[in-house]
């Protein structure tokens, strides 16, 4: 069997470089995807804490006039006519809850429908326990519902009473799939970089390797008689190599 250390340089020279590419972007790789991730959250966690105060804000007339057609259409406005991309960085549902806890209105009333209480409601049902426990929350908190949930509740307030609260879900679908293409960005890179690194390489294995090999060639030569110095053709610097060619041209003759 052929082991890696009995391979020729010609051959080591260009398969080590390729393995150092992949070895460094696969660390950049593992470093940078994790870090996305968490960057991509707080900016998540942000940008729904934002939607939430301007949304509260203009949902307190509709809560006391129980207006619930001006509250849908305030839900809906921000989900409506956004491209895919953009759907990734908003909640998947909007929910208004009164102060009983009951829905008065959503932006999806098929899944979330009037006077539905949270335990009911899918993918809000780890939401229930904490607004129930704090009637009077202090302001934004994010929950994580559930592997693939992040929810976001902000109380509705008007002078100082707590007139409903507002639930903001968001996929963590949509970090993830930012983060697969992280990953596919990184192997294009990789692709890209060695096939800029190979010719690169295919020169310095050339450069590097081929004084060797006439060395190693010359050396192969000596036997029952000494080859002709003109054969030999060992390269002449003053590098390592060039040192070791001239010393061993000195011992044959």
């Amino acid at each position: 069997m052929l082991l890696l250390r009995d391979l020729s340089l010609r051959y080591k020279i260009p398969l080590r470089a390729v393995v150092l590419v992949l070895i460094t972007a696969t660390l950049l790789t593992a470093v940078q995807v994790p870090r996305e991730r968490d960057e991509l959250q707080r900016d998540l966690e942000e940008n729904a804490r934002l939607l939430g105060i301007t949304l509260t804000q203009n949902l307190v007339v509709p809560l006391i006039q129980d207006d619930v057609w001006r509250a849908f259409e305030l839900l809906r406005a921000p989900l409506s006519g956004v491209d895919e991309r953009a759907a990734e960085r908003l909640p998947f549902a909007l929910v208004l809850f009164d102060r009983d806890l009951r829905v008065m209105a959503s932006s999806d009333p098929a899944r979330y429908p009037v006077n539905a209480e949270p335990e009911a409601l899918p993918r809000f049902r780890g939401i229930a326990p904490w607004v129930r426990a704090s009637p009077t929350l202090p302001g934004a908190r994010p929950l994580v519902v559930d592997e693939n949930t992040l929810a976001l509740v902000l109380p509705v307030v008007a002078d100082g009473v707590t007139l409903g609260h507002l639930a903001l879900g968001y996929s963590r679908d949509g970090m993830r799939a930012r983060a697969a293409r992280l990953v596919r960005q990184s192997v294009i890179y990789t692709l890209a970089l060695l096939t800029l690194i190979l010719p690169l390489t295919w020169y310095w294995r050339r450069r590097t390797a081929r004084p060797l090999i006439k060395l190693a060639d010359g050396m192969a030569q000596v036997g029952a008689c000494l080859p002709e110095d003109t054969a030999l053709d060992l390269e002449e610097s003053g590098d390592e190599i060039g040192r070791a060619g001239v010393a061993f041209r000195r011992m044959l003759y």
